[in-house]
């Protein structure tokens, strides 16, 4: 699953180039007088799509296991999800 999400192009990191423009792109519409909120709009939305098609990926490559999966697997992948969680404090019961 990790090697079929880490083959897609669309997924990759942007290079350091790439990430530098976007932080100094927003950092020059914060700066900016007047204020031009359509501006940080449009950078939060571009984050907000790029982080969309991640999850969504990383969605339909968990739906395409678990589909493939016996019902024992299934349990027994929740089992281990669930005590991980646990350990994590992130389910309390």
């Amino acid at each position: 699953m990790r090697d079929r999400l880490r083959s897609r192009d669309d997924l990759r990191r942007p290079d350091r180039a790439a990430r530098d423009a976007a932080l100094v792109a927003f950092l020059a519409a914060v700066r900016a007088d007047p204020f031009d909120t359509a501006a940080v709009e449009a950078i939060f939305a571009d984050q907000r799509d790029k982080a969309t098609v991640g999850i969504v990926a990383g969605q339909e490559a968990l739906l395409e296991r678990l589909t493939a999966m016996t019902p024992a697997d299934r349990a027994a992948f929740s089992d281990r999800l669930e005590r991980r969680l646990h350990r994590r404090g992130e389910i309390h019961r």
